[in-house]
């Protein structure tokens, strides 16, 4: 007969109490392959616990195939169930221990993990479909952080869209109505919705702030210092000295350089103590300056990369969306 011992003061709920020690008498040989267990209504007397607790642990052992229900006949031990298969389960269950105490240290939350996982897994089937994303912003280098921040899905292919760029185009619906996820600011959702309103079924709004290296770096620029400032357009140039305000530098102490006027950069490097310039910007333009940088550095010069990046809340809604559509194209 099958021996079940409910403990009422145990955190562990009973239906898992119920599932564990049935798992536990078919991996000690107590129940056989084929054998009959009691019926809901036998165990629930025998136990005395209700028939909805007993059903919900059935359900799970039968789902997990542990047991088989026949209709009519009642449940058994599965005679194909692999429970008894101790050491390889047991090693999965170990590794997965270990990947979640690891990601907790990294201060995931659950929630995230999960999603991870669930990207992960899609990824690895073949047949998935790869996601479209459009990212559309008002300037050049906030774009990047975009194709920096979802790099590392596999199965994701982003595409960067200037939003003048998509309003002077005749038919914007045109430029985005293949993309599955069109993502873009705070700022700028309001205005795409208006423009494509057919498509605002797909588009995401995240919320972007500089990253936590580059409020340290501004935060500790000394009170007198000179800043030269590098940008390509005339708006990320406004959104750092938005930023240079909030920490009380001094206007007159900053100089402005336009990508197309890096002719001048080692002219205005004389007379800085500082460079604020876009993340990746010497990636390509390394080769013109290496020499006047080198100079800038060799007496004491510093260079600040300010970078952008989609906050943690934004990121989590956008991996959730694309694992969401990843699990649709199975």
């Amino acid at each position: 007969m099958l021996k079940i011992f409910i403990d009422k003061e145990s955190p562990n709920p009973i239906y898992k109490q119920i599932i564990e020690q049935i798992t536990l008498q078919i991996k000690n040989g107590s129940l056989k392959p084929g054998e009959k267990l009691p019926s809901e209504r036998e165990l629930a007397a025998q136990t005395g616990i209700s028939r909805g607790t007993i059903k919900k642990a059935y359900e799970e052992l039968e789902r997990n195939k542990v047991i088989e229900v026949g209709q009519g006949s009642g449940s058994f031990v599965s005679k194909q169930q692999d429970v008894v298969e101790e050491g390889r389960k047991e090693r999965a269950i170990k590794l997965i221990d270990e990947l979640l105490t690891e990601l907790e240290n990294m201060k995931f939350s659950y929630r995230e993990i999960s999603i991870f996982i669930d990207l992960r897994i899609a990824e690895r089937e073949e047949e998935l479909k790869k996601i479209k994303i459009a990212a559309v912003d008002c300037n050049p280098e906030a774009l990047s952080i975009y194709k920096k921040q979802l790099a590392y899905i596999s199965r994701v292919e982003i595409y960067t869209f200037l939003l003048s760029d998509v309003i002077s185009f005749k038919r914007s619906e045109d430029i985005l109505e293949n993309f599955d996820i069109i993502l873009t600011t705070s700022t700028h959702y309001k205005e795409l919705c208006e423009l494509i309103p057919q498509l605002s079924d797909r588009i995401m709004r995240v919320v972007v702030s500089p990253s936590r290296q580059t409020i340290i770096d501004l935060a500790t620029i000394p009170e007198n210092a000179r800043l030269c400032v590098l940008s390509t357009s005339k708006t990320f140039r406004d959104i750092i000295k938005e930023h240079l305000m909030g920490f009380n530098i001094r206007m007159e102490n900053i100089f402005y350089l336009y990508e197309y006027e890096i002719e001048d950069l080692e002219e205005a490097l004389q007379y800085s103590d500082i460079l604020i310039v876009p993340p990746g910007f010497f990636a390509e333009k390394g080769s013109q300056c290496i020499e006047v940088l080198k100079t800038f550095r060799e007496r004491g010069g510093k260079i600040i990369n300010f970078e952008y990046q989609i906050e943690r809340g934004s990121m989590i809604f956008v991996e959730e969306r694309i694992s969401n559509l990843l699990n649709k194209y199975k």
